[in-house]
């Protein structure tokens, strides 16, 4: 009996141990594909969601796949966080890593502009901004050739960020250009590390760009 159980618990943990190297071997193939598909200059961080993995291997499905992007920089602007969750891909382990086009289900994402970046892209010299509440932020430059503070409300409107206030004093919107794999901006609020942006996309296919 001592034997039998020595002998389970023996390939348990090489059972574990394989489905982490198995973990490990496809979280960085699919990092590279990430960063080939968004045409990203560094590999991002990839997590492959769910335990056992090799059970999700063997289905060549993945429930969920999170994916860690910094320093994003697309037409001048600097995304400094751009966290994504991929929903329902499929691909066979056979073809990680080679596969031309992998099916996912969904995809959602939080994107973060930092503060400085949105008084940098204003176009207006010597603002600065800080957060006032979800929806709102504190503009801070000259007025006149005065300095003075104003609170701003933020909107989303499509691909802007508009920033205004009640006078219309020190008003602004920054563009975001486009987000990697097909991402649609949902929304934006104002946080304290800055702007957080939430884009998601349907079902979709993603391939090399």
């Amino acid at each position: 009996m001592k034997k039998l159980l020595l002998s389970l618990l023996v390939l348990l943990v090489l059972l574990a141990v394989a489905d982490r190297v198995a973990v490990h071997y496809v979280d960085r193939a699919v990092a590279d594909r990430m960063q080939a598909d968004g045409k990203l200059d560094a590999r991002p961080v990839v997590d492959i969601k769910g335990f056992p993995f090799l059970t999700q291997a063997v289905r060549g499905h993945y429930d969920r796949t999170d994916v860690h992007i910094r320093d994003l920089t697309r037409s001048g602007v600097t995304i400094s966080r751009l966290d994504v969750t991929v929903t329902g891909a499929s691909i066979p382990l056979s073809k990680v890593g080679q596969a031309t086009a992998v099916p996912v289900q969904a995809i959602h994402a939080t994107a973060v502009l930092t503060y400085y970046e949105l008084a940098h892209e204003s176009g207006l010299a010597g603002l600065t901004v800080k957060a006032q509440g979800s929806q709102q932020v504190l503009v801070t430059g000259k007025i006149a050739g005065v300095s003075g503070s104003v609170t701003s409300t933020i909107a989303l409107k499509g691909d802007r960020i508009v920033v205004s206030s009640l006078g219309g004093v020190l008003d602004f919107s920054v563009r975001i250009p486009a987000l990697p794999y097909g991402l649609h901006l949902d929304s934006a609020t104002a946080a304290s590390d800055g702007i957080h942006l939430v884009a998601s996309s349907g079902p979709t296919v993603l391939t090399p760009q």
